[in-house]
């Protein structure tokens, strides 16, 4: 019966709530129940989605109410429900990425006997990956509802061959910067530890990587970034996008103009950032490993694992479709 039941009619308050209980036992779908009257709070409270609005009783019981009296609070809730779990599975998948790759970093630099300076650590976690993880909270849903079944599991298919691409891609940029630095004639490996036991803090390596794994962390986050169908496109998250921008162009200048960039209190070092064409190279290197992790995000993932098995403007079409079929229902 439940099958094949589209109106249930003339319910007592108790029958409502075993309703949705069957639904979500036996059919194993998540219920939403939007009510006004004191007879619908059992129901309300059973389901996975319980709205009522501001001004009726059910609104004691309710976990969302309305302060008008329009069906469109349904959309506002499940478009907000999709974009604050889009920003969930975000963080989550960035932080394994940006982690796996301070990880790379740390063992290469393991092989100089040295490691990221003080500041050099700070830079990267409290004023870059930090407030870029709190940004991403202020992401915004899009006004209607697409024809598509969010991704909700962490770690499903379409997200682990996400995080596993993007940790490959980037740990390759690494690698490669490291590499073309040791092909150069002027490098200097570290083979000594200081009598004090301690890691350098200092050196031709710890710079490139400092560099190179800034720049990925800002290219991981933006080709991470889902918008359509979930929620609006990163430049409308105005404190994030100008964040992002602020960060690659100060690292642009960092590897071209790193004397008039802070070189000091960057911890670079002088002898390898001296060299012009060995940045700029290096910058190219960091440039086309980071539009890879987009291509592969956008053109591999997106488009045949999550969201964009179809391409967006399918989704549109179908989406206004759907707007029309409605307005002729009405």
């Amino acid at each position: 019966m439940l099958t094949t039941t589209t109106v249930f009619s003339r319910c007592k308050p108790k029958q409502k709530a075993e309703i949705i209980y069957l639904l979500q036992t036996i059919l194993n779908e998540k219920v939403g129940m939007i009510g006004d009257g004191a007879n619908d709070c059992s129901a309300i409270k059973q389901a996975d989605i319980g709205i009522s609005f501001t001004k009726t009783d059910a609104s004691y019981s309710s976990p969302f109410s309305y302060s008008e009296s329009s069906l469109e609070c349904v959309i506002k809730v499940l478009a907000e429900g999709r974009c604050t779990l889009s920003n969930m599975i975000e963080v989550f998948k960035n932080y394994l990425t940006m982690n796996m790759l301070k990880f790379v970093g740390a063992s290469i630099l393991i092989l100089e006997l040295s490691h990221l300076s003080n500041f050099q650590i700070t830079f990267q976690n409290y004023l870059q990956i930090v407030p870029f993880f709190l940004m991403l909270s202020l992401c915004k849903p899009l006004n209607d509802l697409t024809p598509y079944r969010q991704i909700t599991n962490m770690m499903g298919i379409e997200n682990f061959f996400s995080v596993l691409g993007l940790i490959i891609i980037s740990s390759g940029q690494i690698l490669t910067s490291y590499f073309y630095l040791r092909s150069q004639s002027w490098y200097i490996q570290n083979t000594e530890i200081p009598q004090d036991d301690q890691f350098i803090q200092q050196g031709q390596a710890i710079g490139i990587i400092f560099l190179s794994t800034t720049l990925a962390f800002d290219f991981i986050l933006f080709s991470l970034y889902l918008s359509y169908p979930i929620k609006q496109r990163i430049y409308q998250n105005y404190i994030l996008f100008a964040a992002l921008s602020a960060i690659f162009i100060y690292m642009f200048f960092a590897f071209l103009l790193p004397e008039q960039s802070g070189q000091s209190f960057l911890d670079l070092d002088k002898e390898a950032v001296s060299h012009k064409k060995f940045m700029l190279i290096q910058l190219i290197i960091a440039l086309c490993f980071g539009l890879g992790m987009i291509l592969y995000e956008d053109f591999i993932v997106k488009r045949y694992l999550g969201p964009c098995k179809k391409s967006p403007s399918t989704l549109k079409k179908t989406n206004s479709q759907m707007k029309q079929i409605s307005k002729e229902q009405n």
